[in-house]
């Protein structure tokens, strides 16, 4: 039974390790990418899930441990989603030149808006706000918790994925290199594994 789930173990680091090098390669070219912060707070998630799950299966645990691996779980997934639904992160864009083409959008569409420091407060929307803020060089965060139940909320994805067309320029984010060596990383331990 061992040798199989180090096999599934090995396996599953050469997948994860493909596709974080993928997406790592992209970023490094310079695509222009907007990710849910859920899908990336679920990354490492899913590898807890994993290794708890692989290690329910190596070793046989008593029901108690099991519950609170259980126990753990939930509480992991309701952290989670309770924090980082309705954010999103972009890569590869400046910061005040993200900010213009999210003006520009709201402009052209007539939908109201002040704008202090990257965050947009729309008046006709019971003054519900949206914040963008640079996470690191060329990366932004943007909370759209606020009108995360309005119809304004996929007129603001509608302008996020505009702007992200819009914007011609190329930017790099530190980001993108650590992705890609975090893949690798994953790939030669799989490698290694075999």
């Amino acid at each position: 039974m061992n040798l199989s789930i180090d096999n599934l173990i090995q396996y599953y680091f050469l997948i994860v390790g493909i596709v974080t090098v993928i997406l790592g390669i992209f970023l490094v070219c310079g695509k222009k990418i907007m990710i849910s912060r859920i899908m990336l707070s679920s990354f490492p998630f899913i590898n807890f899930i994993i290794i708890m799950i692989i290690d329910i299966i190596r070793y046989p645990f008593s029901l108690k441990i099991t519950i609170i691996y259980g126990f753990t779980i939930i509480v992991l997934l309701i952290l989670v989603l309770k924090f980082t639904k309705g954010k999103y992160v972009v890569n590869n864009v400046n910061y005040d030149v993200f900010i213009k083409e999210m003006q520009t959008y709201f402009i052209k569409n007539n939908i109201e808006y002040d704008e202090v420091n990257g965050e947009f407060t729309f008046q006709k929307n019971r003054n519900r706000k949206i914040k963008i803020r640079s996470s690191s060089s060329n990366t932004i965060e943007v909370d759209l918790k606020e009108v995360r139940n309005d119809r304004l909320y996929y007129d603001i994805k509608d302008a996020m994925r505009k702007s992200l067309k819009n914007i011609k320029d190329t930017y790099y984010s530190w980001d993108s290199i650590i992705i890609l060596i975090v893949g690798i990383i994953a790939i030669i331990v799989a490698v290694l594994w075999l």
